[in-house]
């Protein structure tokens, strides 16, 4: 007799404070001020139907704005640039502390970036 395959269990929902929405409303307006000229200038060259051309629905805009990967690039980027930021930080942290601990090092290790005698115009 075969068994049956358990289907893995939903991902547990995830809730979003506001602030976390507001910031992801911010990414999706970036999105449509990139997107937005073209797509109403495409539905104004669309046969004239019964609804106003010059102007779109909103969920229309977002649906626009979420197609495509757009939106997702949006926030991927900004996460890429977060961790780089973060690690930076990091890093500057450390030599900030190294800093002030070893300040008699830092002619030694410094010597290295400055590799001429004398400087001058």
């Amino acid at each position: 007799m075969p068994t049956k395959k358990k289907t893995p269990p939903p991902p547990p929902a995830i809730s979003l404070s506001n602030e976390e929405k507001k910031l992801l409303g911010e990414y999706a307006r970036r999105v449509w001020d990139e997107i937005g000229y073209d797509v109403l200038t495409c539905e104004m060259e669309q046969p004239i139907r019964e609804r106003d051309v010059k102007a779109i629905p909103r969920d229309h805009v977002i649906e626009v704005v979420c197609d495509a990967g757009r939106l997702d690039e949006a926030v991927e980027s900004a996460v890429k640039r977060a961790r780089h930021q973060a690690t930076q930080l990091a890093m500057l942290e450390r030599l900030h502390a190294y800093m002030e601990s070893n300040p008699r090092d830092l002619e030694k290790i410094l010597k290295p970036a400055f590799p001429h005698e004398r400087y001058g115009l």
